[in-house]
């Protein structure tokens, strides 16, 4: 199964915390608590772990799952695109 997110953010921001910001939309996209062992590869690829609270107990999720992301620019707004694509 595949999930696919897209949002737009400044160009400021992907110049400067890319790699933040796709773990806070993966937080969203996956409904978990918190993605850890996140991996950014150079070729627009990730890999990471979900995690999840249940009545205050942090639960660890034992896959890696995958994903990339495809960034297009807009120019005229000074903005990117960034479509998130993840493989469950």
């Amino acid at each position: 199964m595949v999930v696919t997110k897209q949002f737009i953010i400044t160009q400021r921001k992907f110049e400067r915390r890319i790699k933040s910001e796709i773990q806070h939309k993966l937080r969203v996209v996956m409904n978990c608590y918190t993605v850890s062992d996140f991996h950014l590869n150079e070729d627009n690829t990730f890999t990471f772990k979900k995690n999840y609270r249940i009545h205050g107990l942090r639960l660890e999720g034992k896959n890696t799952l995958t994903g990339s992301y495809l960034a297009e620019a807009i120019p005229e707004e000074e903005q990117y695109k960034i479509i998130i694509t993840v493989n469950t």
